[in-house]
């Protein structure tokens, strides 16, 4: 993408810069007064700013990122704990190190790496022979660097089943693939010793044909497809991840990502049973995990601040604990990890299983946020500097945050209607979608001979596959090539986040007025001139 841009650029289109709608960013920069506090920090005390902090962050801001989730989200503040990371994609980079193993036994009851030594010459046997990786799901239209985390920590990624019509996760494919998943562990705790001596080498070393689910990220609303999913389908995901209806009663990490919450138009879809009176609600359940950021809301991009929100766990103060495992050393028995436990126990002590391993992660990596990014982001949410301890009954009721980006958001209206009004060039056969976060994703149109083909699949079983399936003259790498060259207008192809057909225009930026106006106006020639082109070749 960049390469096709840089291209253009240095041709001097018609003497202009290539305008991008291809970005993921907002035109506005954090408030003055956040800014006004990291200036103050780094100039008042440059010591504060220019020495080590917290591996997990400024001690104020984690408990400011709790209360606001306790008041916008209706998470319960002391069931869980905050890390303050250097901008969101360094979280999930870092939940996908913590999460996932390069690999995990089928046969063994923890994927550690600190398991026991101790097994008997048969367990050995199966370990080895039975070693393959854990893995992610993602959903496409996915988010491209979600995928290169996963790939970064070793793992694998397996690809959900979304509905091409809607783009929403199809929480039946999951709950069936974890169940083949079992069913496959199953044959396997059932073969005799007998049988497993009798098999060849080469059979030993054969790979299991599925790789072991940990993880599923999801991003709500969805970057790259605007798509919203509504309350009672990330509910739905929550219960088939907690391995309730498992056999193996495994738990499987479900990652929600709410970079784009301020975005969001209302959740649910069922007013007969509408989600808790929050602005945006999240769930809450021992094996959900939470990202958040900055860098869209705020206009805070370069300043580098996302965060993680964790469950701590309540467990017996006896006996073995129960909690979130998990690979990566996270400890823990896999069949213990379904959170089932009596949370209101009184004879119970709150465990703290994920941070020891996100503190490593931290620790090697970038050590914290930057201190003075992480002041900045502090004023964002409470509109102070954060100095001393406050009135903190103030700022649990505070909607200097909120209000503040509700405003600006609201401002991007004109730039939306314009890109979905270029994007109405394509015509007949195209698809539109985005009523959240900041983009539109839309289909091309097909070719006339596979029209009728593309509306039947409409609702199909694989978004991916029915994608793969158009004509190489619907190749959305030609598209977007066509738009930069041509008309000086970068979007993202599909093909990137796993649906080729398919393009991102991203409406944040520039400002909404005559300088996004001549972008889209771009973007809407270009798609007028692609049809016309098609048309021409088809005749």
């Amino acid at each position: 993408m960049r390469a096709v841009v840089a291209e253009a650029s240095s041709s001097n289109l018609n003497g202009n810069a290539v305008a991008s709608l291809a970005q993921g960013a907002v035109w506005w920069q954090p408030p003055a007064v956040a800014l006004g506090a990291a200036a103050d920090a780094a100039l008042r005390d440059p010591g504060l700013c220019s020495a080590y902090g917290d591996d997990m962050g400024l001690p104020q801001l984690r408990a400011a990122l709790l209360r606001k989730c306790e008041r916008d989200h209706g998470l319960r503040a002391e069931e869980h704990a905050a890390m303050v990371s250097a901008g969101a994609n360094l979280a999930v980079s870092a939940l996908a190190l913590a999460l996932l193993d390069f690999s995990s036994s089928s046969n063994s009851s923890s994927s550690s790496p600190s398991s026991s030594s101790k097994e008997s010459s048969k367990g050995q046997k199966i370990r080895k022979s039975r070693r393959r990786k854990d893995a992610a799901v993602l959903f496409p239209p996915y988010y491209f660097n979600a995928k290169m985390a996963v790939q970064l920590a070793g793992a694998e990624v397996v690809l959900g089943r979304s509905d091409p019509g809607t783009w929403l996760p199809d929480a039946d494919w999951l709950e069936a693939r974890l169940r083949e998943e079992d069913d496959e562990e199953e044959r396997e705790e059932n073969e005799s010793e007998e049988n497993e001596n009798e098999k060849s080498e080469s059979d030993k070393a054969s790979p299991l044909l599925l790789p072991r689910i940990r993880m599923v990220y999801l991003v709500n609303p969805g970057n790259p497809s605007g798509v919203v999913v509504p309350y009672e389908l990330v509910q739905r995901l929550v219960e088939v991840c907690s391995g309730r209806n498992r056999r193996s009663k495994r738990a499987v990490f479900l990652v929600l990502d709410s970079t784009y919450e301020a975005f969001a138009p209302s959740l649910s879809k069922n007013p007969s049973n509408p989600p808790p009176p929050v602005p945006f609600p999240l769930p809450s359940a021992p094996h959900v995990i939470h990202v958040g950021s900055f860098s869209k809301a705020y206009g805070a991009a370069g300043w580098r601040i996302g965060y993680v929100v964790y469950p701590l766990v309540k467990a017996p103060r006896r006996g073995r604990r129960r909690g979130v495992g998990g690979g990566g050393g996270n400890g823990g028995d896999d069949d213990e990890k379904s959170g089932d436990g009596d949370n209101n126990n009184s004879d119970a002590t709150t465990l703290d299983p994920l941070g020891p391993q996100l503190l490593k992660i931290q620790d090697t990596l970038p050590i914290h946020a930057a201190i003075a990014s992480q002041r900045l982001a502090l004023a964002c949410l409470e509109g102070t500097g954060g100095e001393g301890e406050g009135d903190e009954e103030e700022a649990k009721s505070s909607s200097f945050g909120r209000s503040w980006v509700s405003e600006k958001v609201a401002g991007l209206a004109s730039s939306k209607s314009a890109a979905e009004a270029a994007l109405a060039e394509l015509g007949p056969g195209s698809r539109m979608w985005g009523e959240g976060a900041i983009y539109l994703w839309a289909r091309l149109p097909p070719p006339k001979a596979t029209e009728a083909e593309g509306e039947q699949g409409e609702g199909g079983e694989e978004g991916e596959a029915e994608g793969a399936k158009r004509a190489e003259d619907d190749d959305d790498r030609e598209f977007v090539r066509f738009c930069v060259s041509r008309f000086g207008v970068a979007v993202i192809p599909g093909s990137a986040c796993g649906v080729p057909g398919c393009f991102r225009v991203a409406y944040g930026k520039p400002a909404p007025g005559p300088e996004f106006e001549e972008a889209a106006a771009r973007l809407g020639r270009a798609c007028r001139a692609w049809v016309e082109r098609k048309n021409l070749k088809k005749n």
